[in-house]
């Protein structure tokens, strides 16, 4: 007869041990008790005895002997499938437990647009090494969607950049990691980096640098700027290269929107100014993503240095 649920839990808490269930995993998989002591160099009744104090102490048959063989009954199949997940989540441990040590290898490869690989990954990059300096790192600039794409396929590890949630396929897990608002920034030599306040007519009569047209990012900023009653004009310039926008607002009285983290970046170095207006929300936070599943070692733990970045800056 089973047991009561007290005296199960209490073997559960103190008298199981993580060799019965090897042992039992074994019995399973090899039908025959015989297989199992050999794949443990040990005796047959030193394996019927574990089985034997596993099946006592639950009040269970865990297997039907049939002549040499062996076969699960309800109870064992029951055991087997806790059992397994117990020693998966052990060897899952046992791997953080490694690259904790610094032996984690491998190659972690992670994609973003071009805003949060300056503003969040060199600081992630350089714990991430201090962790595992025996693993590499590869970054991979693009646009979200390809990026996006990447990642389905497997070419990538870890996407970081603004997802368009609607059109983010299953499979794909992400998590919001940093409140990044959009600010407005010019040249650092343009006549408003001087003044110490702003009204939204003193920028609605500039030439501005916007992302293209065809992009989400550009009608998100266009309406939150038409809130404040400004319409850029339709000699605005389009690009979405953040490189080639410094170059224009050093040498253009041009202005831009710029996500603040990587504003204050540049602006510290004498770079750009950052204007003193609201900032914008439209966009919404950037977040990272990965593939549905269990990340490798490498990965997670460079996961987790992004997300300790980004509560830093936050």
């Amino acid at each position: 007869m089973p047991y009561g649920r007290e005296q199960i839990e209490r073997y559960l808490k103190r008298g199981l041990k993580i060799r019965h269930l090897r042992v039992v995993l074994a019995v399973a998989e090899f039908g025959r008790i015989g297989k199992a002591a050999e794949h443990f160099h040990v005796t047959q009744p030193a394996i019927s005895k574990q089985v034997a104090e596993v099946e006592a102490a639950l009040g269970v048959t865990l297997f039907e002997r049939h002549g040499h063989t062996v076969r699960l009954t309800g109870a064992g199949e029951h055991v087997v499938r806790t059992a397994t997940a117990i020693l998966a989540e052990l060897e899952d441990l046992a791997q953080r437990l490694e690259g904790l040590g610094g032996g984690i290898t491998g190659k972690v490869t992670l994609g973003g647009v071009a805003t949060p690989l300056i503003a969040l990954v060199p600081e992630a990059v350089r714990q991430f090494k201090r962790r595992a300096p025996h693993a590499a790192v590869h970054l991979v600039e693009g646009a979200g969607d390809d990026l996006l794409a990447s990642l389905r396929a497997g070419d990538i590890d870890l996407f970081i950049g603004r997802l368009n949630r609607r059109a983010v396929a299953s499979g794909i897990r992400y998590e919001d990691i940093l409140a990044d608002p959009t600010v407005v920034v010019s040249g650092a030599a343009h006549p408003l980096a001087r003044r110490s306040t702003l009204e939204w007519g003193d920028v609605a009569r500039q030439e501005w640098i916007l992302p293209p047209a065809t992009l989400h990012e550009f009608s998100a900023m266009v309406h939150w700027l038409e809130t404040y009653g400004v319409r850029p004009p339709p000699s605005t310039t389009e690009s979405r290269s953040l490189l080639a926008n410094l170059a224009l607002l050093s040498v253009t009285d041009s202005i831009t929107l710029m996500p603040k983290h990587i504003a204050q970046i540049y602006a510290a170095e004498g770079r750009v100014a950052i204007l003193p207006l609201p900032p914008c929300e439209a966009l919404g936070p950037l977040q990272m993503a990965w593939n549905d599943g269990r990340l490798h070692p490498a990965a997670e733990l460079f996961a987790e240095h992004l997300r300790s970045v980004a509560r830093r800056l936050a």
